[in-house]
């Protein structure tokens, strides 16, 4: 069963350019899990919660990290997976 990694990301962010470019290319070869790009800046209730704490890697309703690539977090994750 494949398991799902939401981006909260927005256009012309270079944090979020540095998580989501490397976890898309994870996801496409691990194949066991997709990455989905949320564009918070199109969703109000998004924007005003996560603003300026992009990126955020979201399991579910879960945060794994905010920021930026952590790559301990993701790795306990993966074991998961």
């Amino acid at each position: 069963m494949s398991r799902n990694l939401r981006i909260l990301s927005r256009k012309g962010c270079h944090l979020c350019d540095k998580v989501i470019e490397p976890l898309a290319q994870m996801a496409a070869a691990l194949a066991t899990f997709t990455v989905e790009i949320i564009d918070v800046d199109t969703n109000e209730g998004l924007a005003q919660e996560y603003g300026l704490l992009i990126p955020v890697v979201l399991d579910g309703d879960n945060e794994l990290f905010r920021y930026g690539m952590d790559t301990i977090k993701l790795e306990q994750w993966l074991e998961n997976c």
